[in-house]
C-alpha cells in the first residue's frame, strides 16, 4: 500500500503470494488461482473506482478472492492475515451475502422471465393482426360472393361453406 500509494486489494495480496521471489508460481494449483484471479482482478479495480473503497481494506464478499475461492469461514477473511474475520471486513453477517447472491440470481430470472413476457406479448399481437385481416378477407369475400349470386343467379356454382350459410 505505501508503495503504490493506494490502497492494495486483497486479490493482489493472494497472487502476490502465489509467486516466488524469482517470478515464478509456487506450484501449477498456485498458476492456476492465479490465471482465474487476473482473470477477474479488472472487474474488482472497476468497482473501486466507481464506488470506492468502503475502509482501508480494498475487500468485497464478492469481489475476485470470493469468486475464486467461494464464502469466507466465519473466522478469517483470506488476503487480510490472522484474526480478520468478515464481519468487521463486510459489515455484513453471512446470511445477508446469502440472501444478496439468492436476489441476484432471482433477479437475472425476473430479468429472463421479463423478456420472454415480451417476446410472448410481441407475438400475440401478431396473431391478433392476422386474425383481424382473415375476418376483413372473409367479409369481403361474403360481399362479392352476395354480388355475383345477385348478377348471375343460378348460373353460379354453388360452394361448401360449412355451418355459416348468410346466402
Amino acid at each position: 500500500e505505501l508503495q503504490l500509494n493506494r490502497p492494495v486489494c486483497r486479490a493482489e495480496v493472494m497472487l502476490s503470494t502465489l509467486l516466488k521471489k524469482n517470478g515464478n508460481y509456487v506450484n501449477e494449483e498456485g498458476k492456476s488461482i492465479a490465471e482465474k484471479i487476473s482473470e477477474n482482478l479488472s472487474q474488482d479495480q472497476e468497482r473501486v473506482a466507481t464506488e470506492g473503497v468502503p475502509s482501508k481494506i480494498n475487500a468485497y464478499p464478492d469481489d475476485v478472492i470470493g469468486k475464486v475461492y467461494g464464502a469466507e469461514h466465519s473466522g478469517r477473511v483470506r488476503g487480510l492475515g490472522v484474526g480478520v474475520c468478515p464481519t468487521s471486513v463486510f459489515k455484513t453477517r453471512k446470511y445477508f451475502t446469502q440472501f444478496e447472491s439468492v436476489g441476484s440470481s432471482s433477479q437475472k430470472n425476473v430479468e429472463e422471465l421479463q423478456k420472454e413476457v415480451h417476446t410472448l406479448k410481441e407475438k400475440l399481437n401478431g396473431y391478433e393482426e392476422t386474425k383481424e385481416q382473415l375476418s376483413q378477407t372473409q367479409d369481403q369475400l361474403k360481399v362479392l360472393l352476395n354480388f355475383m349470386q345477385r348478377k348471375f343467379g343460378d348460373e353460379l356454382p354453388t360452394f361448401n361453406q360449412g355451418s355459416d350459410s348468410d346466402n
